[in-house]
């Protein structure tokens, strides 16, 4: 450990003595290393980590998103098949009017009372949607996202408020946690659609949990009866017939698969770019190296063996890696939100608000 600690002090000299080098080869260094480090930064929360639902792996959902209808949820609800309970959602925005002559345009999901259900995310205060206020009639309710009740004051007494949302006043029922989401995390807030069984228009997504004894692979059989059953009830015109090549899709790949291709090309150039500001570094070392032949005979001549000169080349490259590893954090802190503005993500990779 003495000999170690004792090649890094002559290291760090040496490399203090050639400033240009040394500021060349960490900077180098640096750029591959912060850049890898922002990507993979916004990657892990959208393709790594888990999604804040309950078993994500036991959601999906149905084909043709945003084509159903109030009128077909309202048949099949309770009687789908292989699914232990869906839902239906629409995204729009609405008018947020806080009272002190502000008033925000949010994102907002228009859903049944299934939805929170279904995901498995408890809320953080308050409660879920209640069967019946998706009814007409029902009392207007709303959920906010962490984010907006933070922005809202933060105040546990929201829950049982009124907030005026596109120009209805709506009780505060919960909080969701902070880092949930759906369907994106762009999301503010989330309100129960009355829903019509005359209304036919086809805005809706369906998003289902698939019962214990089932898995996604696993569906044909309840997906073909589900068919069927479809088929009965409702007539299509054949472009937009709902029993034809039905398919299900997990939730990950629904929500963010249109994401991956791009973010694993970034990552993958950052890592090249890695690659190759390491092998202008080695080549920049080997320069070095090369210049100190008559150095490195005299200290073999001292009685240095080839291990103790290769432990002095060693410690002089971890202090390299070491600095640029100090540089690179800080490059990727800064460029994290440069990167965040420049790509099409969005909110996607800071997670939840």
């Amino acid at each position: 450990m003495e000999s170690w600690i004792m090649d890094a002090r002559y290291a760090a000299r040496r490399l203090v003595r050639r400033p240009l080098y040394t500021l060349l080869s960490v900077l180098t260094l640096a750029l591959g290393i912060g850049g890898t480090a922002a990507v993979y930064a916004i990657a892990r929360p959208i393709l790594l980590d888990p999604l804040p639902y309950k078993a994500e792996q036991g959601l999906a959902a149905f084909w043709m998103p945003f084509d159903w209808s109030e009128q077909e949820f309202l048949y099949l609800r309770g009687r789908v098949p292989g699914f232990s309970e869906v839902a239906a959602y629409r995204r729009d925005n609405v008018l947020l009017d806080r009272g002190d002559g502000q008033v925000r345009l949010l994102p907002s999901v228009f859903r049944s009372v299934e939805l929170f259900s279904v995901l498995g995310t408890k809320p953080a205060l308050g409660r879920w949607f209640q069967k019946g206020e998706d009814e007409r009639g029902a009392e207007a309710v709303a959920v906010l996202s962490y984010g907006l009740w933070q922005e809202l004051g933060g105040d546990r007494s929201i829950v049982g408020q009124r907030l005026r949302i596109d120009g209805q006043p709506r009780t505060v029922v919960g909080v969701m946690p902070p880092g949930f989401w759906f369907p994106d995390p762009t999301t503010r807030i989330w309100i129960p659609q009355p829903l019509r069984p005359e209304n036919r228009s086809g805005n809706y997504a369906f998003l289902g949990r698939i019962a214990p004894q089932f898995t996604i692979d696993r569906m044909s059989g309840p997906i073909a009866e589900f068919v069927r059953i479809l088929g009965e009830r409702f007539q299509y015109p054949a472009q937009w017939d709902k029993t034809k090549s039905p398919v299900l899709t997990p939730l990950r790949k629904y929500l963010v698969g249109s994401l991956t291709p791009a973010l694993v090309a970034t990552f993958v150039a950052m890592g090249l770019i890695l690659l190759i500001a390491c092998a202008n570094v080695a080549a920049l070392m080997l320069g070095q190296v090369e210049g100190r032949t008559t150095e490195l005979a005299v200290r073999s001549a001292l009685g240095a063996n080839r291990v103790r000169l290769r432990q002095q080349l060693v410690a002089e490259a971890a202090l390299l890696g070491l600095a640029a590893g100090v540089v690179g954090a800080l490059l990727a802190a800064a460029a994290f939100r440069g990167l965040v503005a420049a790509l099409p993500l969005g909110a996607w990779a800071e997670g939840g608000a």
